[in-house]
């Protein structure tokens, strides 16, 4: 049998398979057809094969970006784990200067936000089908799909695509994410700004008291930890941290165990890093400070 697991064999039986073949009967009448059909079969599959081209290449444009982005907000948020939450319990910040509490809550909204603007940036550039159908970008979307689940979002999908919309500014080479100075910034001076983002404020603010809450945010984080540990295996772009399965409550790792990992991202390599509290951490590497 022919083997047809060759990009442009696939390419071509995909294109045959959408074909009208009606409408090609038609217009291939009076002559001629054997020609048309080749000419039609041809032209159809260098217009897939360019369109994939184009999508493989703003998949790349996009991936550093976003596991460099993931990368701060999983630092971020092994920091509040290894803290338990410090920066949003009254006790633990009573003694510092407003400015700078202000800064920490707004620097933790931020790298949340920041995620979601690169991944908002991918989606505004491609489309769903175009980023699935290259292996890397298929696992980067099964990953952004589960994100953006009811078991493992932490805010509404819309306020998230719409809060990492609202960062986004024009620059000359196209559009990017506003830094941290300037979120602080705008985040002290901009009231409807801030309303926009308070979905998200409010939920950190409750995770310092409530476990629920933590827990929620825990488990989002474990599964950005393992997006970036499977789309980055060698730590090109990105950090190499322990995990924080001790700081999840049994009920969250057997569901990532049960649910996330076995049956929506079975793919990802060592889930027992991210869900077995006995499993012994591997040695802290001190450029591991990114945990503020």
């Amino acid at each position: 049998m022919t083997n047809f697991s060759g990009t442009p064999h696939r390419c071509i039986l995909e294109f045959v398979a959408e074909i009208d073949w009606a409408q090609l009967i038609v217009t291939s009448v009076g002559g001629g057809a054997v020609v048309k059909l080749l000419d039609y079969i041809h032209t159809g599959y260098v217009r897939k094969r360019e369109r994939r081209e184009t999508a493989r290449d703003v998949l790349l444009k996009h991936h550093d970006p976003i596991l460099k982005a993931a990368d701060e907000l999983v630092g971020r948020i092994r920091s509040m784990a290894v803290s338990d939450f410090a920066d949003f319990r009254p006790a633990a910040i009573a003694k510092l200067e407003p400015d700078v509490v202000l800064l920490r809550k707004a620097a933790a909204i931020f790298y949340f936000v920041q995620f979601w603007a690169r991944i908002q940036l991918l989606r505004l550039e491609t489309s769903v089908f175009a980023t699935g159908s290259d292996p890397a970008g298929s696992r980067l979307q099964k990953f952004l799909q589960q994100l953006e689940s009811r078991s493992a979002r932490v805010v509404d999908r819309a306020w998230q695509r719409a809060t990492g919309e609202a960062i986004l500014v024009d620059t000359n080479q196209g559009r990017r994410p506003i830094n941290l100075y300037e979120f602080a910034q705008r985040y002290q001076s901009d009231s409807a700004f801030r309303r926009w983002l308070s979905p998200m404020a409010e939920i950190l603010e409750s995770a310092g008291t409530d476990p629920a809450e933590r827990q929620r945010i825990l488990k989002y984080g474990t599964v950005v930890h393992a997006l970036i540990d499977t789309l980055d295996p060698n730590h090109v772009v990105t950090t190499e941290r322990d995990a924080w399965p001790n700081k999840l409550s049994p009920a969250v790792r057997k569901k990532l165990a049960f649910g996330t990992f076995r049956e929506h991202l079975p793919f990802v390599p060592d889930v027992r890093k991210y869900t077995d509290p006995k499993k012994l951490e591997g040695p802290r590497r001190p450029a591991d400070e990114s945990l503020e």
